[in-house]
């Protein structure tokens, strides 16, 4: 391929449409704002909005992103979504952490790059407990979780699923859905 072939396509292709460590800054707090639009938060969670971050394990991109986003979130722990305090936590993906994760309360699975494989298997354990999904990938969204929190041009953008929405059990206000791209 030539080099003006190569500057062609990078022109042509969007910016990004999907985010990344550097982009955590921008992002992360929009993935807390996107909870203070979801109507059953209250009764899901306990006494804090636990979200866990996952990566995938030996993927360096992915592991920068879950450090990103956790340490952003954490930074926002004097924050409340809904009344609720937030807690984050970044996990390395296999089924068992993830189960063991859920099963210890999580309310948000935040799914980081490198993990494009394991989306659906994420997004069903999620479901079975009513677990929201977040995917900083477009591609996750249109997989199986619920939400991607991506930036696109330059800006953020939220992806929302309605039909993955449901299926988690998740319900969102009118005003998310007019912010959003619905799927």
């Amino acid at each position: 391929m030539t080099a003006l072939a190569l500057v062609c396509a990078f022109l042509v292709a969007p910016f990004a449409v999907r985010a990344d460590a550097t982009s955590a800054g921008r992002l992360a707090p929009v993935v807390a704002r996107i909870l203070s639009y979801e109507r059953t938060l209250p009764t899901r969670a306990g006494p804090v909005v636990d979200i866990v971050v996952l990566f995938a394990n030996g993927n360096g991109q992915s592991q920068a992103e879950a450090r990103a986003y956790t340490d952003v979130l954490s930074r926002m722990s004097g924050s409340t979504v809904q009344g609720l305090p937030i807690r984050a936590v970044a996990v390395g993906f296999s089924t068992s952490a993830l189960q063991t994760a859920i099963a210890g309360g999580a309310d948000v699975v935040v799914v980081c790059s490198g993990l494009e494989t394991q989306v659906p298997a994420i997004a069903q354990a999620s479901r079975a407990r009513q677990v929201l999904t977040v995917g900083l990938m477009r591609d996750h969204v249109q997989q199986a979780t619920s939400i991607a929190v991506v930036l696109e041009d330059g800006r953020p953008k939220i992806v929302t699923h309605l039909g993955h929405a449901r299926a988690e059990g998740m319900q969102f206000s009118s005003q998310l859905l007019r912010l959003s791209e619905v799927l």
